[in-house]
């Protein structure tokens, strides 16, 4: 059943494409400044701990109830149909590979700003984090972002995001541990990105202890899925030079950020793309970079389908 539920769940997901955001994200973001509106008065960690327990234990407990009280009703089959309704609301309806795609086409015709303008407008709705993002998309008016960075790594970034933390991790720990732990997950999410934090009017300052909290515990539960995706990316592409960058020191750090920049960096390497050319802010460039991410991204697809389903015929 859980096979089944991830294979129908990923093909509702790809054929039904959402542009803007979707309204349950909207009923989560919500539910979460409803609850810092009341518990986000005092600037201490106790208070940013209930919080957390709260926006993420209440849905939790909600669910588990759900499915005790459908349990073995009608075949089971109300149960397989909530668990792919949770799957469906926590995966992301955006197709990363088109919005790639859809950049590079603007390139290869010569339409360099017409490319920049939509990778901006496509960073506004695949960043993590969208206070971050709209402070990076304001300052690359030229051809570079806040760091110096492209506008094409800046879009590749924030498609490696979006398909780790809407795809991969979900499928991964509903693998391990069921709906209940996306539950989880994607309320600590909403809590890191601090969407609901803004929209309360809390505190700045205790704002960011809850965002700094939901982070660490982001990068627990992500530190395992983001590893298997990088071996995914090897397997899809070039293993040697993917292997070599999964080697750094990097790779044992519990950090969200650093997370992020090797996975970056091994999806360039296992691209074939050149470091120079990755780095390089030459927009003559960009095609081959989102092109061959694009490529990659499409090959991890069937790698992770495969493995997947070894694990659940082994386990």
């Amino acid at each position: 059943m859980t096979f089944f539920c991830v294979i129908v769940a990923l093909l509702v997901n790809y054929f039904w494409q959402r542009e803007d955001a979707r309204s349950m994200d909207r009923q989560v973001l919500k539910w979460q400044s409803w609850v810092l509106e009341r518990v986000g008065q005092k600037s201490d960690q106790l208070s940013v701990l209930l919080t957390i327990m709260i926006c993420a234990g209440f849905p939790a407990l909600v669910l588990i109830s759900a499915l005790l009280l459908l349990d073995g009703i009608a075949f089971g089959v109300l149960t397989l149909l909530l668990h792919i309704f949770v799957l469906v609301l926590a995966l992301s309806g955006e197709d990363v590979r088109g919005i790639l795609l859809g950049s590079m086409q603007y390139c290869r015709t010569g339409a360099v700003a017409a490319a920049r303008r939509h990778a901006h407008k496509c960073l506004e709705r695949l960043s993590v984090r969208p206070a971050e993002s709209t402070e990076s998309t304001e300052s690359t008016e030229g051809a570079e972002g806040a760091e110096g960075e492209d506008w094409a790594r800046l879009l590749v970034k924030a498609a490696l995001g979006q398909v780790l933390r809407r795809l991969y991790v979900v499928v991964f720990w509903y693998l391990i541990a069921g709906p209940v732990a996306v539950v989880v997950y994607a309320q600590c999410l909403f809590l890191w990105q601090g969407q609901a934090a803004g929209a309360a009017g809390v505190d700045l300052e205790w704002a960011d202890m809850l965002r700094n909290t939901a982070e660490r515990i982001i990068a627990i539960i992500e530190w395992l899925p983001i590893r298997l995706l990088m071996v995914f990316f090897a397997l899809a592409g070039h293993f040697s030079e993917a292997w070599s960058e999964m080697a750094d020191e990097q790779f044992w750090t519990l950090d969200v950020r650093q997370g992020e920049l090797l996975l970056y960096r091994v999806a360039v390497a296992a691209t074939g793309v050149s470091k120079d050319k990755s780095r390089d802010n030459d927009d003559t460039d960009c095609p081959e970079l989102l092109s061959a991410v694009a490529d990659l991204l499409h090959r991890t697809q069937f790698v992770g389908i495969a493995i997947v389903a070894l694990y659940i015929l082994v386990v």
